[in-house]
């Protein structure tokens, strides 16, 4: 077995993604990491699935041209579209959000009863209930969209009265259902966990993917992780405005953005 600083790279539609990547160097902080977000063809939840798989092909062949060793989908609408294609076509092993989350929500609840928040394409998709009807079929999924959510997080709304009018709003669906456990089934959600967790209590445990993820990614390279000789690199690319990918990104990702090279296929 080969022992070196492994790289992993991780790809969404737009900004979401780089809360998956926050987790990633959280969990993982002695991997490099390479992230490509496609602002350029965002939002992917209008498209066809043909279209989000053949985005999704590109990037991680991308991706697999800089020598990673492993892959992240972050970002629900793909891993929802492109998954089925992808997960066996590469020699490194490609993670999608979608089975992170089954998986942490189906060892989390108690009652067999769980709310997915997430886009309105993931929820059509059907991918959450699939994903979790696979690990326990006797487990009841409630799933609602919550596209409002997605544009407050664009627009920098994180906190505030009218945001949590609008949170609240949002989970209306799931008041009344009986869950004990929420997955926010997209990106953008985590940084609206706060008020999400406000809303439904203590009594409903959220589960963030990403946390999840980043965790199974860690699992996968232990046996290959050295502590690095130098300082590990954070790459980053996108197909949109530069500049705006480094302003918006740095508040997902929480840290800042110094530097992006645009990138389209």
């Amino acid at each position: 077995m080969e022992f070196k600083t492994p790289t992993i790279g991780v790809f969404d539609s737009g900004f979401g993604g780089l809360t998956v990547l926050r987790e990633v160097i959280d969990k993982v902080p002695d991997a490099h990491t390479i992230y490509y977000a496609d602002s350029g063809r965002n939002p992917y939840g209008t498209r066809s699935r043909e279209e989000i798989a053949r985005f999704s092909k590109q990037i991680l062949d991308f991706l697999g041209g800089k020598g990673i060793d492993l892959a992240i989908i972050a970002c629900n609408t793909a891993t929802a579209a492109a998954m089925p294609v992808v997960k066996d076509a590469y020699e490194f092993p490609v993670l999608g959000v979608i089975g992170s989350g089954a998986r942490s929500a189906a060892r989390t609840t108690r009652n067999k009863r769980i709310g997915v928040l997430a886009t309105e394409y993931t929820i059509k998709s059907g991918a959450y209930e699939e994903a979790i009807a696979e690990l326990d079929p006797a487990i009841s999924v409630f799933g609602h969209p919550g596209q409002q959510l997605v544009r407050l997080v664009e627009g920098g709304e994180t906190d505030g009265d009218a945001a949590r009018a609008v949170v609240r709003e949002s989970l209306a669906p799931f008041m009344g259902a009986g869950i004990d456990t929420l997955v926010l089934g997209c990106t953008h959600f985590p940084l609206l966990a706060h008020m999400i967790g406000e809303v439904m209590g203590e009594s409903v445990t959220l589960v963030n993917p990403a946390q999840e993820a980043a965790a199974e990614a860690r699992s996968l390279l232990r046996p290959r992780l050295v502590p690095p000789s130098s300082p590990v690199s954070r790459t980053f690319y996108t197909s949109g405005d530069v500049a705006t990918f480094r302003r918006l990104g740095s508040l997902f990702l929480g840290r800042e953005i110094s530097s992006a090279e645009k990138v389209i296929f």
